[in-house]
C-alpha cells in the first residue's frame, strides 16, 4: 500500500500565523532559540540605504492625485485643507520605513536602523530634486522637513553621549548626495544634544 505524502501546509500560512507558529515552536523547543536568532539577525541586517530610497520615493510618488481630493474638502469634523491632506497622505507613505528603522533600533541592530534613516534621506532628496508626483506639489516642505525629523528621530535613540557620532555617521552617508540639505541636518542633530555639550565643543 503507497503511503499518502503529507502535505506541507507551511506555505499556506498568512505572516501572522508564521509568527504563531514560529513561538509555538520555540516555547517547544527551546534550544532553536539560539540558530533562529541568527536567522533573524540576517534578515533584519540585510539593509540598503540605496535600496531604500529608491521604494520610499516610489512609495511617495505613486500617490494619486485623487486620494488627495477624498481626503480634502468639507467633513463632518470641519474644512480639510489640500495641504494638510497632502501631508497626511505622504506621511503615511513613509511611516512603514520609519517604523522599520526603530524597530531595528531596538533590537540593538544601529547600522541597519542607520541604513534605513540615510536610505529614507536619500529617497525624500531624489523626490524633492526629480519631482515627487502631484500630492508633493500640496506639501513642498514635506521633503525636508520629514528628512529632518527621521533623522532626529533616531538619533535621539540613542544615548545622549552617542548622539553627536550616531549623526555623523548618518549624515556621512548621505552628505555627498544631498549637500544642500547637510547643514540642516546638522542643526538636527546638535539639537539632539544636552546643551551643556553643546557649549563645551564651541569653546
Amino acid at each position: 500500500m503507497t503511503r499518502r505524502k503529507t502535505k506541507d501546509l507551511v506555505c499556506y500560512l498568512e505572516d501572522h500565523e508564521c509568527g504563531e507558529v514560529l513561538a509555538q515552536l520555540l516555547e517547544s523547543h527551546p534550544d532553536l532559540r539560539g540558530e533562529t536568532n541568527v536567522i533573524a539577525k540576517s534578515l533584519l541586517g540585510d539593509v540598503s540605504a540605496e535600496v531604500t530610497s529608491k521604494e520610499v520615493a516610489k512609495q511617495v510618488r505613486d500617490l494619486g492625485v485623487d486620494r488627495l481630493w477624498g481626503r480634502t474638502g468639507r467633513k463632518p469634523w470641519g474644512y480639510v485643507e489640500p495641504g494638510e491632506a497632502a501631508w497626511e497622505l505622504l506621511e503615511q507613505a513613509v511611516e512603514s520605513v520609519q517604523n522599520d528603522m526603530k524597530r531595528r533600533m531596538r533590537a540593538g541592530m544601529e547600522s541597519a536602523a542607520e541604513m534605513l534613516c540615510q536610505g529614507v534621506v536619500l529617497g525624500l532628496y531624489r523626490v524633492e530634486k526629480s519631482g515627487g508626483g502631484e500630492v508633493v506639489d500640496y506639501a513642498p516642505d514635506f521633503p525636508l522637513e520629514t528628512a529632518a525629523y527621521t533623522v532626529s528621530t533616531l538619533v535621539e535613540m540613542y544615548p545622549k553621549s552617542r548622539r553627536r557620532a550616531a549623526g555623523r555617521r548618518i549624515i556621512e552617508g548621505v552628505e555627498q548626495r544631498c549637500g544642500e540639505w547637510v547643514k540642516v541636518l546638522q542643526r538636527v542633530v546638535e539639537e539632539t544634544i544636552p546643551s551643556s555639550k553643546r557649549t563645551k565643543k564651541r569653546r
